[in-house]
């Protein structure tokens, strides 16, 4: 009799884990694939961008910036063309303080040498974008919000009148999808300079909207 019992127990146990597994299997097994809402594939984007360079202490520049771009598949866009024109060039007034300051120790009128960023008048560049993700978030239970992360890499020039700098961009954008031809963008990256006469780091950080056909 007890025997029994036991064995009883036993399989009630084993049949209690069986289920449970087969049920975790089943489980993990549902996939939940949700086909893009909007998709740039095939088309081409127009970007107006304002883009800041905050990593100068002496001269921040502000540029208006404009780009082509053309997504090739649901993986890699091609921006064949970036064209930047530097319409503000803020003095933070670092440089008046540290003449001021040099000029006391020295006991005369001192001027330190300027930022090239002060002439900064326009940049040209291109690239080629890859697409990380495309995400759909839940915007503070008001909407649903679609997007496309990138990174991407290229080459870019910038013209500082007397100065000029070419260098390897490294770079990270968002593109928030308002609907499906308009983008809101964010973007940010570094560029590392090939000449050593010129500022050869430069952040930037930029924010516009693209229009897509």
């Amino acid at each position: 009799m007890k025997i029994g019992i036991v064995v009883c127990g036993l399989f009630l146990v084993g049949s209690t884990i069986g289920n449970e597994l087969r049920a975790q299997d089943e489980f993990e097994a549902v996939e939940v694939l949700d086909s893009p809402r909007y998709s740039l594939t095939g088309k081409f984007t127009f970007d107006l961008d304002l883009t800041f360079l905050p990593l100068d202490g002496y001269v921040k520049p502000t540029m208006a910036e404009v780009a082509v771009s053309y997504q090739l598949n649901d993986f890699l866009a091609f921006e064949p063309l970036r064209v930047g024109y530097a319409f503000y060039n803020h003095d933070t007034g670092l440089k008046k303080s540290v003449d001021r300051a040099a000029s006391v120790v020295a006991g005369r009128n001192v001027e330190t040498g300027e930022s090239p960023l002060k002439d900064m008048r326009y940049h040209l560049g291109t690239a080629v974008f890859a697409n990380l993700l495309y995400s759909k978030s839940n915007l503070f239970n008001t909407g649903i919000v679609y997007y496309y992360w990138q990174v991407g890499s290229g080459i870019s020039y910038y013209d500082m009148d007397e100065k000029k700098q070419i260098g390897l961009d490294l770079q990270m954008r968002v593109r928030f999808f308002l609907n499906d031809r308009t983008t809101l963008n964010i973007r940010g990256g570094h560029t590392i300079g090939f000449k050593s006469d010129a500022p050869d780091n430069l952040t930037f950080l930029g924010v516009g909207v693209g229009l897509a056909f």
